[in-house]
């Protein structure tokens, strides 16, 4: 097990930059050339997921398909929606109209293929032929799922496929058109608009996340990553703490993650609220920059007594080298900035066959 802070694998992109990488997704890549796969569906946004852009995609695609000259769709052209939105709809078409192009037909079901079944549905949202008066959403899905086995074999993509389900299970709930798709014309064109507006829209603007506790257990052939919130009162053999993979200088917007300089939001809020409530003097006993660090020390107690046998301490060099000068709550930094293992010897260490075996760990 690894764990972290953030289990995220990208960094948030800034003023145009693109999203840069982080250790989970740099460890996936090593370690899928190696042949180890990796559970970790929280680490990505559902909507820069590949296999998730291509299903919704296809989606679209099937109620409403790219025309030339309107590579965004009918429909889609003259609806409000943000963006980002608009934008990440593109990209999904883009890789739709790339799958459609290998043609697969390692799958066929009933006799059609995946470009049939496209285009039936795709009659059904333009011109309303078809069987049926109505067809849930959920039978476009899963009418196209035969030809993405991922989503049957692979532990992460049915965490993937659970969310999408419940997007569109809730919308059925709040949504005008119940997540329908009705044949007959004006109610085609606007229960479609209903369907991408709350379905499709939330997944693109990234409002929808993963429930990963719909797995009973973590895979045991994968190696999994978690925070270390989510790995309060487990166990497992070997536990690998990523706590400086992110810090490579003394930046100020990283310091509450590792050495606070001031006390957090969550600590103002109990100075805030403490005359509100019995046991706020209590609370307030010790400064708001104290709780701050107690926070953190807990923090990395419950990630240090996860393992069962082994404990691995994992970042870059500036946190973790002898001679360092980034102090971190995780190495055993004080509140001083004072660290024990940086304090000078007294006298020659003793010869190394006489040290201690603790020593030598």
């Amino acid at each position: 097990m690894i764990l972290a802070h953030t289990v995220n694998e990208f960094r948030r992109g800034y003023k145009g930059t693109p999203p840069s990488e982080r250790l989970p997704w740099r460890l996936r890549q090593k370690l899928s050339q190696r042949g180890v796969s990796c559970f970790n569906p929280r680490g990505r946004s559902l909507k820069d997921i590949s296999a998730v852009g291509r299903v919704l995609g296809l989606v679209l695609e099937c109620l409403d398909a790219a025309e030339p000259g309107n590579e965004q769709g009918r429909i889609v052209a003259g609806m409000a929606v943000t963006h980002a939105a608009r934008s990440v709809f593109s990209r999904w078409r883009q890789d739709a109209q790339a799958f459609l192009a290998t043609h697969p037909s390692a799958v066929i079901r009933r006799g059609e293929s995946l470009q049939e079944v496209v285009a039936r549905w795709r009659r059904f949202a333009r011109h309303g032929q078809g069987p049926g008066a109505e067809w849930p959403l959920l039978d476009v899905l899963y009418n196209l799922l035969p030809w993405m086995p991922a989503f049957q074999d692979e532990p992460e993509h049915q965490v993937y496929l659970e969310a999408i389900s419940r997007t569109a299970a809730q919308a059925a709930a709040f949504s005008s058109y119940r997540a329908l798709i009705l044949r007959d014309e004006r109610h085609r064109t606007r229960s479609i608009q209903a369907v991408i507006q709350d379905v499709l829209a939330p997944i693109a603007d990234d409002l929808v996340e993963v429930d990963e506790d719909i797995m009973p257990s973590v895979p045991r052939d994968r190696l999994n990553l978690m925070t270390i919130h989510q790995a309060k009162g487990l166990e497992f053999p070997l536990v690998i703490v990523d706590i400086s993979s992110d810090f490579t200088r003394n930046h100020p917007k990283q310091r509450f993650r590792r050495f606070p300089d001031e006390p957090s939001p969550v600590t103002l809020l109990e100075d805030h609220l403490a005359a509100c409530t019995p046991i706020g003097s209590l609370r307030t006993a010790r400064t708001a920059i104290q709780r701050s660090f107690e926070d953190l020390i807990r923090l990395y107690y419950v990630a240090y007594s996860r393992p069962q046998s082994v404990l691995m301490l994992v970042g870059c060099l500036p946190c973790l080298r002898y001679s360092k000068t980034l102090p971190h709550v995780a190495t055993f930094w004080r509140r001083d900035e004072t660290w024990a293992w940086r304090q000078p010897l007294s006298g020659q260490p003793p010869p190394m066959a006489d040290r201690h075996p603790l020593t030598l760990l």
